[in-house]
């Protein structure tokens, strides 16, 4: 299955906090697909699960 094609694309962000004003955040790498170098909080996609009741 292709996602976008064949099912609905789903992506999330989440930013982690400890409620006194700090963030958790992560540097991009070198083999992230774009804006390498850069900060950026967490994020990803969900996968397709086709699931049988």
């Amino acid at each position: 299955m292709i996602k976008g094609t064949d099912f609905t694309g789903i992506s999330v962000v989440f930013f982690c906090h400890d409620g006194k004003g700090k963030y958790l955040c992560q540097e991009r790498s070198k083999n992230a697909r774009d804006e390498h170098g850069r900060w950026d909080v967490g994020g990803g996609g969900l996968k397709y699960c086709q699931c049988i009741a």
